[in-house]
């Protein structure tokens, strides 16, 4: 029976669609690899493991569940960290309340005297990297990294680079709302904790993930609220605090640090004509009380779900300028 043009036209077209449909499965994925056109058939691909090609197991609703790897940060700031009975300079970044806030050490660990005096330690820790450094390299570096349209979800925990009031920081993943598309990130540099779109979150390249964690967790040294019967911190209290700390470099006597890496300190304020005690001065108006060194001061747990940080002491705001 001849073939009339009508079929040889229809079983041109079917194998054209058959060639398009082998090599739109195949195409490569991120990597260079291509996806098994065979892995996910009900014989799957009788290559296995020596099949140069990806296999990707597609489930019901045609995603992909496979887990990724992803880049964390080493929470280990043992190196960091200042010695117990040493005064060191920081500036707070970030307030909770009176005893629970955020400092960054712009010394590191060095002493307000090797830091005032210039020794050798001083001129060594001029030469190692800091926050500053990173924080500048990362905007000229982010400036030209465009969003890439990637619909992975990222993972609780995940080292991120997040924009926050156009200034690229690092971020820790700590909560997701998919529906959204947002994502909840801490500032591991500042302490602070925002929410971000998708959209301005982007990978975090190996060279910004060396360098710890610069958020040192505080409390004051020996204070405690106002009341025994009061255990969380009136507002008022909170942006008191604020408003002693924030936009100075300030002088710290480490009195105790806890086995989780929290410094209890006594902050002084030495811009003025004389020495300001803060925790004294919190005492002093009423805003707080002052506890035994054997006491403990309020716990994390205890603490208001309240923060400042030191760009909006009028409000509560967690992001920085």
């Amino acid at each position: 029976m001849p073939i009339d043009n009508w079929s040889i036209r229809v079983f041109s077209l079917s194998l054209l669609l058959l060639v398009w449909w082998r090599v739109e499965a195949g195409k490569t994925r991120k990597g260079g690899q291509r996806v098994c056109v065979f892995y996910n058939r009900h014989r799957g691909c009788f290559k296995g493991d020596t099949c140069p090609d990806l296999h990707v197991k597609i489930s019901p609703d045609a995603l992909n569940h496979d887990l990724a790897s992803v880049r964390v940060f080493d929470e280990d700031q043992s190196s960091l960290l200042p010695r117990e009975g040493t005064l060191v300079i920081v500036t707070v970044a970030t307030v909770q309340t009176p005893t629970n806030f955020y400092v960054t050490l712009p010394w590191g660990r060095l002493t307000a005297q090797q830091v005032l005096g210039q020794t050798e330690a001083w001129r060594r820790f001029q030469a190692e990297e800091n926050l500053e450094g990173l924080m500048e390299n990362m905007q000229i570096f982010y400036a030209h990294q465009h969003y890439d349209g990637d619909l992975t979800v990222p993972a609780l925990g995940e080292a991120m680079a997040a924009q926050v009031k156009g200034r690229w920081i690092r971020a820790k993943v700590i909560g997701l709302d998919v529906e959204k598309g947002l994502v909840q990130v801490a500032s591991v540099d500042f302490g602070w904790i925002v929410w971000v779109k998708e959209v301005e979150l982007r990978g975090l390249e190996l060279r910004f993930l060396h360098l710890a964690p610069q958020a040192v967790a505080c409390g004051l040294a020996a204070v405690t609220t106002p009341s025994d019967h009061v255990h969380q911190w009136e507002d008022s209290a909170c942006k008191h605090f604020a408003d002693f700390v924030f936009g100075k470099c300030l002088v710290a006597y480490i009195s105790e640090r806890e086995p989780s890496g929290r410094l209890r300190l006594i902050l002084y304020d030495t811009s003025g004509l004389e020495d300001l005690d803060i925790n004294q001065a919190m005492v002093d108006a009423g805003l707080a009380r002052r506890v035994s060194a054997g006491q403990r001061s309020q716990s994390p747990a205890q603490r208001d779900s309240a923060s400042l940080s030191s760009d909006q002491t009028d409000t509560f705001s967690l992001a920085p300028a």
